[in-house]
């Protein structure tokens, strides 16, 4: 999505990651330049790291598949 919005909708008025990469362009000071893009590539890896928590909290892992196998059997052997 940032991608598409950087590079395909550059006029549009609600395009945010575009204005943040113009503003960071056009600071006067390179130390202020650098500071923003660290921590726009800051912003990135959190949210790098949060889809990572949500992909393997969510897909099951083989514990996870394990127990889910002896409740499926539990339940079958109890209301057969």
């Amino acid at each position: 999505m940032f991608i598409y919005l950087i590079f395909f909708n550059q006029t549009w008025e609600y395009n945010y990651p575009f204005k943040l990469i113009q503003w960071i362009d056009n600071c006067k000071s390179t130390t202020q330049d650098a500071i923003l893009g660290a921590m726009t590539l800051a912003l990135l890896t959190s949210l790098v790291k949060i889809c990572e928590f949500v992909w393997y909290r969510f897909v099951p892992s083989d514990k996870m598949k394990e127990k889910l196998k002896t409740l499926r059997k539990e339940l079958n052997d109890k209301y057969k």
